[in-house]
């Protein structure tokens, strides 16, 4: 810790003595007195450090316990936006098929009536079809666009920039029974750890 103080004299001190008979006076001191003050303080034992550098300890242990859970949100909700495009993707596939096979199906209604073999009305059946089929398409290319940008702003990537995913879709499954899965996550669940922790930072502050 350290101190200053200033002081200033509106009037110097005298001291007067005499000499000779003569009264003499001389003036001591400064205008302007200034002093500095400095102590240190170091604790040399307390009783309470034990605990206090238990608990930082147990906080330091918890926020990075957060922090590694918070990478595993991330991580999931990258996936999540993942497969999610990859499962838009497949829709359009699908749709587009579809508009495909109907489009097929109407030139072919088309050349049955030009040669006699069906009607107008089947041709403009087939019609109807294939352009109630248009709006799923676009639906579909829509909901691939949606997730495409939920994607981007997951990964941190403009939304004008085009994106190329590598995977398809594919099952592949992992083998795990429900007690396995309870017993998995109660001990490899970063915010348990991170409760379990404050817990104990908690007891420490006590």
């Amino acid at each position: 810790d350290g101190t200053y103080n200033l002081a200033r004299n509106l009037q110097r001190p005298v001291l007067f003595f005499n000499q000779g008979g003569e009264t003499q006076q001389i003036s001591t001191g400064e205008d302007h007195e200034h002093t500095f003050g400095l102590s240190i303080e170091q604790t040399l034992f307390d009783r309470r450090l034990g605990a206090a550098v238990s608990a930082a300890r147990h906080g330091n242990a918890a926020s990075e316990a957060r922090y590694d859970r918070a990478l595993a949100d991330v991580a999931l909700e990258t996936k999540e936006d993942y497969y999610a495009v990859l499962l838009a993707d497949a829709a359009v596939e699908v749709r587009e098929g579809a508009v495909r096979l109907a489009t097929e199906c109407v030139e072919q209604v088309r050349l049955f009536r030009d040669v006699g073999t069906a009607s107008d009305f089947d041709v403009l059946t087939a019609e109807v079809d294939l352009e109630n089929l248009r709006p799923d398409l676009i639906r579909a290319r829509n909901e691939l666009r949606l997730a495409e940008n939920g994607l981007k702003r997951t990964i941190g990537l403009p939304l004008d920039e085009e994106v190329a995913l590598v995977d398809t879709l594919a099952f592949d499954p992992i083998p795990i029974g429900l007690e396995e899965a309870l017993a998995r996550a109660q001990s490899a669940r970063d915010d348990l750890e991170a409760e379990a922790q404050t817990v104990e930072l908690s007891e420490e502050l006590v």
